[in-house]
């Protein structure tokens, strides 16, 4: 073995092997060499007598005792040494076959050949030279992160990283590796599960997948002739999709399809779309189902609701054609979430109910009880404790006894809840212990930390307060083990109630609903952050400052991001009471007039009665340039959607 300084072995390569270095942090010098001498011990041998580390000395001082450059000399030939050893290991078909850089009739036998033996390549060869460079380049990053011999050419982009910009390839020859691009990455996709690893972002393989989605679909607009933002709009009527990209295309939007949602690239909905297209032209109807659906969570992840509505509804249809009904029902869910986020949360609950009733049809309990479950959330969130009630009672004659699915315990938790609300303690006591003990059988400790909070309320609603008190502290516990700011905050209001029913207004202080507003902020819960306001203004002491108008407006910020439209109003009439108080007319006059065109836009007769008695009064106490400026002020807002969250409403045209 020639010597370390041998210019034989460092000519030329020290540069490129301290770039290779340099650019992979987990490989500094310090840490590579250590971790190389224990993966090929043999390496070792290869060192002058004079730099081997001692026999029983830790590497890592050995290093430490070298000079940098010997390091970096050492570093550069034990590199050399990996590649010209993975040269001789490796036959011509890893090289051809086994790494995505060399597709399938891509090169000739020879040019691969001359690479491949290490043959002199003068510059008369550029495609060899070419091929050279990139299989270095591979070889090299293989080696730094340690990869199988059979994937260490697999490190650069297939196509793109080895021959773009190159000048010696004509148009025919760029037009072939396209197709041979999408043709290998396609056939690769269709050889993987669904749920393959190949399908994830962060997997090494995923952008030259994508790299390959987004080929096909360029030469899908090429050869339809139009731009696929254009077709990509009317994805359900496309029909035409060239023969032979139909099935490239559908195997790789199902291999990528949920990345392409959770990527949310700008170009996501052209590739889902015409993946899409590809699976009606296949007659492949529940693919096409399953592809839909997930164009309908990437709009829904963008906020575009009218869109992401649209497309669950063809996604139920297909399925329900192809009679997966499993799916079908979770399209319908999926229809209920987005009129849920859009504000539409009646309807909503009717649309959870609905496919509640179809998974019964097909004796589909789990996802009955899921869906009733959903939409028993939503009417305890309106206040609407008796509709939670109806919607979950039918439940209980699905659910097995012996039943071991999470379910069954929150089944059990809102119906426990709902009760409670409805002023049914004695009915609601059996259901909220069934699920605390369901929950501790099954280690759900999300379903046993709010069963305690509920079980508070219970003893609380029948007066036991230190019972009550030792069941909100357990809950807290529970959160603060799961690092639950929002249960966290429910709990710490619930012991606020309670200590302020023992102690009195002045006595319970403002400690736990300020901890109780951190933990909501932490959480980014904005109606959680509006009960923890509402607390701290019950113990705002000094009247004569301004701290009540203060709180009032946090909470009205808090409110208008939530859909407690009723809350919002009442926000508004009582931060009126405030500034009529500080005989603040005008400023109190806005207040009322916001609320009464909040309570108009939404029909809330009972707040707009109460609205209408107190307006006439405080007008009178303005003038009239005061009465036109607060008048279009409010209907600037109210135009703008700064007043309050306005649902969408188009489900409903």
């Amino acid at each position: 073995m020639d010597d370390l300084s041998s210019p034989t072995l460092i000519r030329g390569n020290v540069s490129g092997v301290n770039r290779i270095l340099e650019g992979h942090e987990i490989h500094r010098l310090h840490e590579f060499v250590p971790h190389m001498a224990r993966l090929q011990p043999d390496l070792v041998t290869m060192l002058p007598e004079q730099d081997r580390p001692e026999p029983g000395v830790d590497l890592e001082k050995w290093v430490l005792s070298l000079p940098q450059k010997r390091l970096m000399e050492i570093s550069t030939v034990w590199v050399l040494e990996a590649l010209s050893r993975l040269r001789r290991q490796s036959p011509l078909t890893n090289v051809l076959l086994r790494g995505c850089l060399t597709l399938e009739g891509e090169f000739d036998l020879s040019d691969a050949g001359a690479v491949a033996t290490g043959e002199e390549i003068g510059p008369e060869n550029p495609r060899r030279l070419e091929i050279r460079r990139a299989l270095n380049r591979a070889a090299r990053a293989g080696i730094l992160i340690h990869l199988p011999s059979v994937d260490r050419y697999c490190i650069p982009f297939p196509v793109r990283l080895s021959f773009d910009g190159v000048d010696f390839m004509d148009d025919f020859e760029r037009e072939m590796i396209r197709w041979r691009t999408v043709r290998h990455f396609a056939h690769l996709a269709a050889q993987e599960p669904h749920d393959s690893e190949l399908g994830d972002i962060r997997h090494w393989r995923f952008t030259n997948l994508i790299a390959a989605f987004e080929t096909a679909v360029e030469l899908m607009e090429e050869l339809l002739g139009m731009e696929g933002a254009e077709w990509a709009e009317y994805w359900e009527e496309l029909r035409q999709v060239p023969e032979e990209l139909a099935a490239p295309l559908l195997a790789l939007a199902r291999l990528l399809g949920r990345a392409i949602v959770t990527r949310q690239s700008e170009s996501g909905h052209r590739l889902l779309a015409a993946g899409a297209a590809a699976a009606a032209h296949l007659t492949e109807r529940e693919a096409r189902g399953g592809i839909i659906n997930l164009i309908g969570q990437f709009h829904l992840k963008r906020g575009a609701f009218r869109r992401a509505y649209s497309a669950f509804q063809v996604a139920e249809a297909a399925h329900g054609v192809a009679q997966s009904w499993r799916s079908a029902i979770l399209g319908i869910s999926a229809q209920a979430i987005v009129l849920r986020e859009a504000g539409n949360l009646h309807v909503a609950a009717t649309q959870f109910l609905r496919a509640a009733r179809i998974a019964e049809k097909r004796r589909l309990p789990d996802i009955q009880i899921d869906n009733a479950n959903c939409a028993a959330r939503i009417y305890l969130s309106l206040g609407s404790a008796r509709e939670a009630v109806d919607a979950l009672e039918p439940m209980l004659a699905n659910i097995r006894v012996d039943a071991t699915f999470p379910a069954r315990a929150e089944t059990l938790l809102l119906l426990g809840t709902a009760l409670l609300e409805c002023g049914r303690p004695i009915a609601a006591r059996p259901h909220l212990f069934a699920a605390l003990s369901d929950s501790r059988d099954l280690i759900h400790r999300p379903v046993e930390a709010q069963a305690c909070l509920q079980v508070a309320r219970l003893f609380h609603e029948e007066g036991k307060r230190r019972e009550a008190i030792n069941w909100a502290r357990r809950s807290h516990q529970l959160h603060a083990e799961m690092s639950s700011h929002g249960g966290q905050c429910d709990a710490l209001l619930e012991l606020f109630r309670l200590s302020r029913e023992s102690m009195g207004r002045e006595g319970a202080g403002d400690q736990l609903p300020r901890r109780a507003l951190r933990h909501a902020q932490a959480a980014r819960d904005s109606s959680r952050e509006a009960d923890a306001w509402q607390m701290l203004l019950e113990v705002v002491r000094d009247e004569e400052d301004d701290s009540e108008i203060v709180l009032r407006c946090r909470l009205m910020e808090c409110l208008r991001q939530t859909w407690r439209h009723r809350d919002l109003v009442q926000s508004h009439l009582g931060l009126a009471s405030a500034y009529e108080g500080k005989r603040a007319y005008l400023a109190a006059a806005g207040e009322l007039l916001r609320g009464q065109a909040i309570a108009r836009s939404l029909e809330l007769t009972r707040e707009l009665g109460e609205i209408d008695g107190r307006v006439p009064p405080l007008l009178r106490k303005l003038s009239q340039p005061e009465v036109d400026y607060l008048t279009e002020e409010i209907s600037d807002e109210l135009e703008s959607g700064k007043l309050f969250r306005q649902p969408q409403t188009w489900p409903l045209v």
